[in-house]
């Protein structure tokens, strides 16, 4: 009986997140397509040498929704190791809005970013 509480109670989590409208997305999704209020949690991968730098948004095209990048770190004595960093992204209102993002390497903080690559653009259709 507590095995079949726990499937239960574990079942009604799950279906809770999903009631609230957030979602990860697959480390390859470039292009999704959401609700107003819905929030997709996107990963996003970048070559990051120092503590306090790590992959940065360098454009946005549309004002559908509202995003904020949480930047992953690693230690200056490992360069070349991959931060783990995520995009959060909340539908705000209808349309489309476009998010660049570049890494970053040798760079003592957002000012300083060096844009070492072509920037992973990401595309969200608020519906």
């Amino acid at each position: 009986m507590r095995i079949q509480g726990a499937v239960a109670l574990a079942a009604m989590l799950l279906l809770a997140g999903c009631e609230a409208g957030t979602r990860t997305a697959e480390p390859h999704e470039r292009s999704f397509e959401i609700a107003v209020g819905e929030v997709v949690i996107i990963p996003v991968v970048g070559t990051n040498h120092s503590a306090r730098t790590g992959p940065q948004i360098s454009g946005v095209t549309g004002e559908s929704v509202s995003h904020e990048l949480k930047v992953g770190s690693c230690k200056v004595e490992q360069p070349g190791c991959t931060s783990r960093t995520t995009m959060v992204v909340k539908g705000v209102k209808a349309g489309t809005t476009t998010i660049d993002v570049r890494g970053c390497f040798f760079g003592n903080g957002p000012e300083d970013c060096q844009q070492n690559s072509e920037p992973e653009t990401y595309t969200v259709v608020v519906k």
